[in-house]
Order: C-alpha cells, then structure tokens, then sequence
C-alpha cells in the first residue's frame, strides 16, 4: 500500500513540476498578491491530489489542475484580508523577445494599465469570462470587457490572417502569448519541492484519516450485518416451532341442542325419533302418552 502510494505520488509530483510555473502564475493572477498565490497553489496541488482519479482521464492534466486553482483560488479571495495581502501581480511586463513566440504581441500587452494585462492574463491563460474576471480583480465588467476587446483588436493587426480568420488566429495569439508569459523562468516563483513535501505530508494525513473512518465504517456494517442475521434466524424458528392455526369454529349440528335435565342432553334428532317412535318428553324429561293410545 505504501509503495502503491510513494508511486502515485512520485508520479502526480512529475505532473505538477511540468506546469508549475502555470499554475503559479494563473494563481497570483487570480488572487492578485504573491503570498496568496502559495496558498492557493498548495491547497489546490493537495485537492487535485486527493481527488485525482475523478479527474485524471476525463479532461487535460493542465486543465485538471487548472481548475483546481481556480476553485482554490475562489475559497481564499472569499476570506482573504486584501490590506494583509494587498495586489502586487505585474504579469506580461517582463516577456523578452527569446521567451514568447510573438514579440510584437508582447510588447503592446507591456504597454497596457495593470488592470488590462490582468484582464488578459484571467482571459486567455485562466478561461475566465468578463463577469468572473470582474469579481476577481476588483473590476467593473464594461472596464474588462473593454480592456479584452482592445487586445482582441491588436491581435488581429499583428496575425496576419485575413479578415475571415483573423478572429480566430487572434485568440490563439493571446493564448500562447499569455502562456509564454505564465510559462517563463523568474525569481518570482516559490520553491516547488517544499510546496510539494507539504502537500505529500498534508495528502498522508487525510488518506490515513479516510482509511481510518473506512475501516470503522466497515467494522459497525459487519456487526449489524451479523446482528440482522440473527435476528431473521430467530424468527424464522419461532415461525417454524408454531404451527398456524386457524379461528376455532363453532361445533355445530342439524338440530340445535336441548337440555332436557340436570346432566342429560338430548338433542333435537333423538326429539324426533322418539316423537317417531310415539314417545313424547316433556320439559322434565318425564314420559307422556303415547301417540297411539292418545285419545281424542
């Protein structure tokens, strides 16, 4: 189990040596300030950890991580005290000609406001739209919208393209100039083999919490599993042991029963009999006439 898991992680922190200086970049763009975007990538290595097999597969490893930072990041400018982490993002201002692919395109992007090669930045390189962007950074949504139309039109002039395709080609500009940007070395970046311990550490813990509360689970579902059984074996024996038996019925005969003196029953079949016979009984019981020496 524990080999199992040093090559998972061993494997899942390969991956994220590969984009992380992506996914720290699109974190300080997302929270604005340096000391947060650690945060927040720690907290979201360690998610897309924890639930790496939800992902992994179904969308893109950068995507997979992408948006565990976005979630991350969410959580932490909700509860984020912004005099304590005040904004200190300057991204697209350092791209030199040997690090981007499209050098003119860098160069109008250094030359806009902050809050525009923000705008960009959570654009093109996070996938955020304007209504987003806005809650983000602190922006009104026609401010960001305007800043991104901008970009958009100085994309198409330095594409190439015609007039058909230069929409698309212009998008595909800023995606790779923004993730030239996110992508490049820098003194800025924190040290990924503590963030990476730390997240081992961290991920450690909660598994064996997991596996903990599992084990727990599982031992209280054998118990009432074991206790249902009894209970079901006990009353199928009491079932078994107690034949049904239906409602008593009433003992009943043609003619109804005649009590003709203390201890003596006679019932209304020996009556007729008798009667047939010539023999007549009065309530007591005694004899009487009988029929054929009756006078009239």
């Amino acid at each position: 189990m524990m080999k199992y898991r040093s090559q998972e992680s061993a494997a899942f922190e390969e991956l994220a040596r590969e984009h992380f200086r992506e996914l720290f970049r699109a974190a300080h763009a997302l929270t604005g300030n340096m000391e947060l975007a650690e945060l927040t990538l720690g907290g979201a290595l360690l998610t897309a950890y924890l639930h790496r097999h939800e992902w992994q597969g179904r969308v893109g490893n950068r995507e997979g991580l992408m948006r565990a930072v976005r979630s991350v990041a969410a959580l932490e400018m909700q509860s984020a005290d912004r005099v304590e982490y005040p904004d200190d993002w300057n991204g697209l201002a350092q791209l030199t000609p040997e690090e981007t692919r499209h050098p003119h395109m860098a160069e109008y992007l250094a030359s806009q406001s902050v809050t525009s090669r923000r705008a960009v930045t959570l654009r093109y390189g996070c996938h955020l739209d304007a209504r987003r962007i806005a809650r983000f950074a602190g922006l009104d949504e026609g401010e960001c919208l305007d800043a991104l139309r901008g970009a958009q039109r100085a994309a198409e002039r330095y594409s190439g393209q015609s007039r058909k395709q230069s929409a698309r080609a212009a998008q595909r500009l800023l995606v790779q100039t923004v993730r030239d940007d996110m992508a490049r070395p820098g003194d800025d970046l924190p040290d990924i083999g503590l963030i990476m311990r730390e997240v081992e550490r961290d991920a450690a813990g909660r598994e064996d919490r997991r596996g903990a509360v599992w084990r727990s689970a599982s031992v209280l579902l054998a118990i009432l599993g074991v206790a249902a059984c009894a209970a079901l074996f006990w009353l199928l024996a009491i079932l078994l042991e107690s034949p049904i038996r239906g409602p008593a019925r009433p003992q009943t005969s043609a003619m109804p029963i005649i009590t003709e003196a203390p201890g003596d029953v006679v019932t209304g079949e020996e009556r007729v009999y008798k009667f047939i016979r010539g023999v007549a009984y009065d309530s007591a019981g005694e004899i009487g006439t009988h029929i054929s020496g009756r006078r009239t």
